[in-house]
């Protein structure tokens, strides 16, 4: 068996991949699991690693990092495969492959392709309802949605969130989410923009001052902001495409996107600009006089 593990939700493909070794070392032992980092393998050894018989076991296993990136072992891809014993499971794990590329076609034709895309926040809410559950919890939809809000998508950490919480209590609710976990700076520089364009100045002031007291200097906030309306451009200049398809062509969440795309209703190209540009002024202005930033980047809050 010859797969390939693709994709960018590096959480889920590590996840399925541990479950993977886990699942042969208990039927096969370690002895006959190999890994190697595939910039630092040759084509021949590669060759003699899947083509040997393994000892005293009836599978071996053969997980290979980063293969696309090596030339050697790119160009002899089809021999590879050839000589691959039928008692070997070989293992591609290469998140960023070049689709374009003979090697990805070769095995997407011949081999089994696993792809780990990043979860919307539908399937996000989901996972955190069955991951809590898994691990002898509760929580609901609705509480769900808030963790995410707070913690924002990337699985790792919320996972270790749901860790947190649930040492505190099984039973995870609003007010325990609220009292445990801190709102991450990317979701919270969100909320602010988004209290700005609707007007509500004294939350969005808040925000701002929270931030502060979570030591995140004015600076990581101004690139957070760029960081944002970088993504409401996007969505602007999308011409109503589909969170999944501006997410693939910009390299970016679609979880992001979709959260961005209600943002977006608020505001308008030219007003985009007009902030990117002032935060260019502010950002020379820190770093070339002795200005106060909490001030400029205040006033840039109300004025929005």
């Amino acid at each position: 068996m010859i797969e390939l593990l693709i994709g960018s939700n590096s959480f889920a493909l590590d996840e399925y991949l541990k479950k993977k070794q886990k699942t042969f070392i208990a039927q096969q032992g370690d002895m006959v699991l190999e890994r190697s980092d595939g910039l630092e393998l040759s084509a021949d050894a590669l060759i003699d690693s899947v083509q040997s018989v393994p000892f005293l076991a009836t599978k071996k296993m053969v997980i290979v990092r980063e293969a696309s990136k090596n030339k050697e072992i790119t160009d002899a891809v089809e021999r590879i495969i050839e000589r691959t014993n039928e008692s070997t499971e070989l293992v591609f794990v290469d998140p960023k492959v070049d689709k374009r590329s003979v090697f990805y076609k070769t095995l997407k034709k011949q081999a089994t392709v696993q792809v780990f895309d990043d979860l919307d926040e539908p399937s996000l809410v989901r996972w955190i309802v069955a991951t809590v559950k898994e691990q002898g919890g509760t929580i609901t939809s609705a509480v769900a949605q808030t963790l995410l809000r707070r913690t924002g998508n990337m699985q790792q950490l919320l996972a270790r969130q749901i860790e947190t919480l649930l040492l505190y209590s099984e039973e995870i609710t609003q007010e325990t989410v609220e009292l445990l976990i801190e709102p991450s700076p990317q979701s919270s520089v969100f909320d602010l923009i988004d209290a700005a364009f609707r007007g509500d100045r004294k939350k969005a002031i808040w925000l701002y001052e929270d931030q502060r007291k979570q030591k995140i200097e004015p600076q990581q906030i101004i690139g957070m902001f760029v960081w944002q309306l970088h993504i409401l451009a996007l969505v602007l200049a999308s011409g109503g495409k589909s969170a999944d398809t501006i997410a693939s062509e910009a390299k970016v969440s679609p979880f992001v996107v979709r959260k961005s795309q209600a943002l977006a209703s608020k505001t308008s190209f030219e007003k985009i600009v007009k902030l990117t540009s002032e935060l260019v002024s502010i950002d020379t202005a820190i770093k070339s006089s002795s200005v106060n930033p909490d001030t400029l980047l205040k006033n840039f809050i109300i004025a929005m």
